[in-house]
């Protein structure tokens, strides 16, 4: 915490002086520690696009020999290099907040970030959300004075994404108010271009997997929840779940929430 700190108080202050470059990008993705999310697959798209530099910010040793093997070009943030390539970039591409790809969850000094988010808000997310009020307790005192000062002058990293990227004018609607930001692009999620386009697919899961040999496929996609839930959705019942997946010869396959 204290290295993240310091980095990112001298990317801050440095953010101002040192030019950027127009044609670099940065992407990352949980926490910059998994290779994911929209993010994941505008770099794929862009990567052998030679009008753009683009990397993926990665702070784990896994995720980057993940990289390495696929050939994808990356920096680590706390490498000199990486500081000065997060320096430079244009924009920063993120899928849930700015610790996506540098030292902060806040968004401070000089740089455009584009928020693609990693979801539908089929319930509350951002400042709609019981959790986030519960959880920042700061949001309460934003009525003040002092606060609507600081929503004035976008102090909130919410306010301070470059555009956010949308799906519908349902989900710009909502994202307006959940990030009290109007600055809604409506794009469709990159990684969903794959439904559209089968050159776009980088990845055979359903091999890797190997899918094709059973009858049923089951999924199960849990989202964040903003209230505590009475019930575990496996707990001693997932023996009973095997046996019966091996009996139908099923597989279940499970997405977790970041």
């Amino acid at each position: 915490m204290k290295r993240d700190n310091f980095l990112g108080f001298l990317l801050f202050l440095f953010s101002f002086v040192v030019p950027k470059q127009k044609n670099l990008m940065i992407m990352g993705g949980g926490d910059a520690k998994v290779f994911q999310g929209n993010p994941k697959y505008l770099l794929l798209y862009l990567k052998n696009n030679k009008d753009f530099s683009c990397y993926w910010s990665a702070k784990s040793k896994d995720v980057i020999s993940e990289l390495i093997q696929k050939k994808i070009p990356y920096l680590n943030p706390y490498s000199i290099s990486g500081f000065f390539i997060l320096l430079r970039a244009k924009y920063h591409f993120i899928e849930k907040s700015s610790y996506d790809t540098y030292y902060s969850h806040r968004i401070s000094g000089w740089f455009n970030f584009i928020q693609t988010w990693h979801g539908t808000p089929n319930k509350f997310v951002g400042v709609d959300a019981a959790i986030f009020l519960k959880e920042n307790k700061g949001y309460m005192y934003e009525n003040k004075f002092f606060n609507r000062f600081l929503k004035k002058i976008k102090f909130y990293s919410r306010q301070r994404y470059k555009y956010i990227l949308s799906t519908s004018d349902y989900v710009s609607d909502i994202f307006k108010g959940a990030f009290e930001n109007s600055n809604i692009i409506k794009t469709g999620y990159p990684r969903n271009d794959i439904f559209f386009n089968k050159d776009l697919v980088t990845e055979d899961f359903k091999k890797s997997f190997e899918l094709d040999k059973y009858d049923r496929i089951f999924l199960y996609a849990p989202t964040f929840r903003d209230t505590t839930l009475s019930v575990s959705p496996f707990s001693a019942k997932i023996y009973e779940l095997d046996r019966y997946l091996k009996q139908t010869n099923s597989c279940l396959i499970i997405k977790k929430h970041p």
